[in-house]
């Protein structure tokens, strides 16, 4: 037995009562696929039923789709559960069925009568999802599971405020030490914090990534901040983002941020950054590899640490001879810091700069030159172009370094 339904670009209902009324029903005897694409699957019980009491695989996946289901659930795994039925022989048997489910991609709308039994694993665990089919994530254990499951997109809604440990995301990648998110099929991840804070909770690193290096993270709409160590450097203390691209909307991070993710591009808009740390911390740290980084409407506020900086480039912790030069765009930006230059590099690349509209009125240490070479790089300091704004080399006084179309286009 088993087989395969591709349901594409079809209207299908079952209107058949408030009992046993499915759209699609797959019994595992033998594998079965279920494949569901620019679909609408209408009940008035439930749109799907996955019977997972046998030991075959059952494979679904939906994208593009709407279930839309009178009853309390719109998708339901029927899978025995030890808390739910059986002698123990049955409840081992229902253990060794197989899932391979492709449906948590925040591609598809699920509907039911209960919001909270929209999808049901079970008799008793229930998954959420709200409007747009985003997974409704309301504790630690939720996100781990969903930030870890190897699906090509990956989208969760908080609805609470959620402290979690970081060795709850998978495996610590060796050398570098972040933990990549998702699976190697994964496209894009994304967190919508919803006007609450995700704390990422370790006694040491606090980096993330995803397996997929050509994903896109995105994070938005609410408070990021880490345990981290105070006793070490950027690359302990800092929210770590590293390995894929990054896109990071309305967030405010209660931490100093590093960008370690060699080659990828991160864009910030309507981000705010600030700290406590009073130990020479930099806002954002961005390492000599090559990255494309976009700040646009947002705040560097490290004011709170009694010696914040701002912005630095910098080969700490890169191999020597592999640096790569760093393009920076910055526009519509704010700057409050004790100390350095709203920008300092050290990078023998080099970095090219661009600069609009920022404000460093409240730079302490020097609110005309928005970009300091870092005076152990002033080697290289011809290898850094700034446009839209002055840069010097770090205590050269106030003599401007690069050309006369640097000057015209700051003044």
């Amino acid at each position: 037995a088993g087989g395969i339904v591709n349901l594409e670009g079809v209207t299908a209902k079952n209107l058949g009562g408030s009992d046993m009324a499915y759209v699609a029903h797959l019994n595992n005897w033998g594998e079965v696929t279920l494949n569901v694409e620019n679909s609408t699957l209408e009940s008035t019980y439930t749109a799907v039923r996955v019977f997972n009491s046998g030991n075959h695989m059952n494979n679904v996946t939906i994208k593009n789709s709407t279930l839309d289901s009178e009853g309390a659930k719109t998708f339901w795994v029927h899978n025995y559960t030890l808390a739910d039925y059986g002698n123990d022989a049955t409840k081992t048997a229902a253990h060794q069925a197989l899932l391979n489910f492709d449906i948590f991609n925040g591609t598809n709308t699920f509907k039911s009568s209960d919001p909270n039994r929209v999808i049901e694993y079970g008799f008793t665990n229930y998954i959420n999802f709200d409007g747009e089919g985003n997974q409704i994530i309301s504790d630690a254990a939720e996100l781990a599971a969903a930030l870890t499951a190897n699906k090509e997109n990956i989208s969760v809604v908080l609805v609470d405020n959620i402290e979690v440990p970081i060795t709850s995301l998978g495996e610590q990648t060796g050398g570098s030490g972040e933990y990549k998110l998702g699976g190697e099929s994964t496209k894009a991840i994304t967190i919508d914090l919803n006007d609450k804070k995700l704390n990422i909770t370790t006694t040491y690193w606090s980096a993330i990534g995803a397996k997929n290096n050509d994903a896109l993270f995105t994070i938005k709409n609410g408070t990021m901040t880490s345990t981290g160590n105070s006793a070490g450097t950027w690359n302990a203390w800092d929210v770590r983002l590293s390995n894929c691209n990054y896109a990071i909307e309305d967030v405010t991070f209660e931490k100093a941020v590093a960008l370690d993710n060699a080659d990828k591009s991160t864009t910030m808009k309507n981000v705010t950054i600030t700290d406590t740390h009073n130990t020479d911390t930099y806002g954002l740290w961005i390492t000599a590899e090559g990255q494309t980084v976009t700040l646009d409407g947002c705040v560097i506020d490290m004011t709170p640490a009694s010696d914040g900086r701002g912005i630095k480039i910098d080969n700490q912790y890169v191999a020597a001879g592999s640096e790569k030069k760093v393009t920076l765009n910055v526009a519509n930006t704010t700057f409050k810091t004790d100390e350095k230059a709203a920008i300092l590099v050290k990078n023998p690349a080099g970095a090219d700069i661009n600069l609009k509209n920022i404000n460093i009125a409240a730079v302490a240490a020097d609110s005309d030159f928005a970009v300091w070479v870092d005076e152990d790089a002033a080697a290289y300091a011809d290898l850094v172009t700034v446009t839209g704004g002055l840069k010097k080399v770090e205590g050269a006084g106030d003599a401007v370094v690069g050309t006369q179309e640097d000057f015209a286009a700051a003044v």
